[in-house]
């Protein structure tokens, strides 16, 4: 009787585990990612996101619910294209979604929460060679455009930021830099016609010249209530890496 009953508890142990709901599931996998830091985290939390609306459409209550069938119908149905706006993903989306879909499913299978993974048999996407290709000038033009446009849509005067994105694009075009170094470009960094800084990434001096209308367009805005101090490199002054910079805007 005894052998009976333990064999009962295991099974009912085994059936709790299967029927640990998916928001719990999802929410335990993302407490558990205690390397992942700032963009890398909230990556994950967008897909698990995905992942969840997705099983929501599909009435699945509990992480065990999910078949293998059914993932393979979900992968199928990805597609620039898409009839559905949310499947609607270009192909290197596609890739780095089904990754993080099977990574999830594979956890949930290594602790036990499920007895076999939904995931193993779903085929990886392989994204095609792609480059990408900069803006023409009437692309860009475009974009500037729209920044105006959002902004004259704006009910609230706070929620209007088109000065402070065409500034960024501005200087992103004319310099190159990526968009953590435009969010917290320094004042200072500005002379004349001139920028200097120090990349954050890549620790890279760089050194060009602004057109006119650049200049323009980054002195219009308003200074931040802090300003970072500097100091000196011995070949310029730079901003000082252990407090955060004030940028132009905000």
């Amino acid at each position: 009787m005894s052998r009976i009953a333990e064999g009962e508890a295991k099974k009912e142990a085994a059936k709790a585990l299967t029927d640990t709901a998916f928001t719990n599931a999802i929410e335990q996998y993302l407490g558990g990612m205690k390397t992942q830091r700032g963009s890398s985290l909230n990556a994950y939390r967008s897909t698990m996101r995905r992942l969840q609306r997705w099983a929501d459409a599909q009435s699945i209550a509990n992480v065990g619910d999910v078949t293998g069938q059914m993932l393979d119908r979900w992968r199928s149905e990805w597609s620039p294209e898409a009839k559905e706006k949310e499947n609607r993903l270009a192909l290197t989306t596609q890739a780095v979604l089904l990754t993080r879909v099977k990574a999830f499913f594979a956890w949930a299978t290594s602790i036990r929460m499920i007895d076999h993974n939904p995931a193993l048999a779903i085929k990886a996407i392989t994204p095609g060679p792609s480059e990408t290709m900069p803006l023409t000038a009437k692309q860009f033009e475009l974009v500037l455009e729209s920044t105006r446009k959002y902004d004259a849509e704006c009910r609230y005067n706070a929620a209007k930021v088109g000065e402070q994105l065409r500034a960024i694009f501005l200087i992103q075009r004319w310099t190159g830099l990526r968009i953590s170094d435009a969010l917290v470009l320094p004042k200072p960094a500005l002379v004349d016609n001139r920028i200097r800084l120090t990349t954050q990434k890549t620790e890279a001096d760089m050194d060009c010249i602004l057109p006119d209308h650049v200049v323009e367009v980054l002195n219009s805005l308003p200074r931040r209530k802090e300003n970072t101090p500097t100091i000196s490199s011995g070949r310029r002054d730079v901003p000082h890496r252990s407090k955060p910079i004030s940028g132009f805007g905000r």
